[in-house]
C-alpha cells in the first residue's frame, strides 16, 4: 500500500515534469515520514531515475573493480576504539569500504555518488521539518559513504543493528540510509534486507530478533531508511 501511493504521487509529478523531485513535494514527505514514524523503516523505488541509479552503480564498480573493497569487519561493544575491530564471515560476509565521496583524490570515479547522496540529505532535511521525527534533528552531518558488495556464496550479514548505543563507533548514528544498486535483480540472486520488529529487550542488548516483518529485495534505484538504534534491526539475507 505505501509503495502503491509514491508510485501514484510520482506519476502525478510526472505529469509536470517533476518526476526526479517527486519525493520532495509536500504530500510525499507526509507520506514518507508517516511511514517512517510508524514502521521505523520505509523502502521506495524511484528515488533516482534509471539513468542516475546506473550513473552511481558504475562508480561503485569502478571502485570495486580496483580492489578498494574489503571484507567487513564487526566492532566489539566491549572494547575502545583500539582493537574493537574484527572479521567473522559467518556473520558479516560483504566487502566494503568507507570514502569520502566529495574528495577527487578519495572518490575519483565520477560526481554522481556524491551529487545523489546530497538528494538524499536533501529528504531527511525535509522529513526532519516534518516535526513527526524528532529523533532526525539529532543529525548534524553524513558519515563517509559505505560501498558495499555481497559477492555471492552465500555471503550475508546476520541480524544486527547499526547502533548498539555502546561503542563510539557506533552510538553517534542516527539513521542509516541505503541507496540499492542491483539491476537486473531476480529471487535466485538473493540479498534481500530483512527487516525486524523494534527489539523486545532493552535499548543496545543482543539476543534473537524473531521473524522478519518485511523483506526488501535490493532492486536498482530503491531507496531505505530506518532507525539505526534497536528500532532498526535488520540483516542482510544470504547472496
Amino acid at each position: 500500500q505505501f509503495l502503491r501511493k509514491c508510485q501514484q504521487l510520482r506519476h502525478r509529478y510526472a505529469l509536470v515534469d517533476r518526476e526526479e523531485w517527486w519525493w520532495v513535494m509536500d504530500d510525499s514527505v507526509d507520506h514518507i515520514a508517516g511511514s517512517l514514524e510508524k514502521n521505523h523503516f520505509v523502502f521506495m523505488d524511484n528515488f533516482l531515475l534509471e539513468s542516475q541509479a546506473r550513473a552511481v552503480a558504475n562508480e561503485v564498480k569502478q571502485c570495486h573493480k580496483e580492489g578498494r573493497l574489503r571484507p567487513g569487519i564487526l566492532i566489539n561493544g566491549k572494547k575502545k576504539s583500539d582493537g574493537a575491530e574484527y572479521l567473522q564471515q559467518a556473520v558479516r560476509g560483504d566487502e566494503c569500504g568507507w570514502f569520502d565521496c566529495t574528495s577527487d583524490k578519495d572518490w575519483p570515479y565520477g560526481r554522481a555518488v556524491d551529487s545523489h547522496l546530497t538528494k538524499l540529505g536533501t529528504l531527511v532535511n525535509e522529513l526532519a521539518e516534518t516535526g513527526r521525527l524528532p529523533d532526525l534533528n539529532k543529525i548534524t552531518g553524513r558519515s563517509l559513504i559505505m560501498a558495499t558488495c555481497y559477492p555471492g556464496s552465500g555471503a550475508r550479514y546476520v541480524a544486527h543493528v547499526d547502533n548498539d548505543m555502546k561503542h563510539p563507533l557506533a552510538r553517534q548514528r542516527v539513521l542509516t540510509a541505503i541507496i540499492y544498486l542491483t539491476e537486473g535483480w531476480t529471487p535466485a540472486v538473493g540479498g534481500e534486507l530483512a527487516v525486524f520488529a523494534p527489539h523486545s529487550g532493552e535499548p543496545g542488548t543482543t539476543g534473537d530478533f524473531g521473524e522478519p516483518i518485511a523483506i526488501c529485495p535490493p532492486k536498482l534505484g530503491r531507496v531505505v531508511l530506518f532507525f539505526s538504534d534497536w528500532r532498526g534491526a535488520h540483516e542482510g539475507v544470504p547472496a
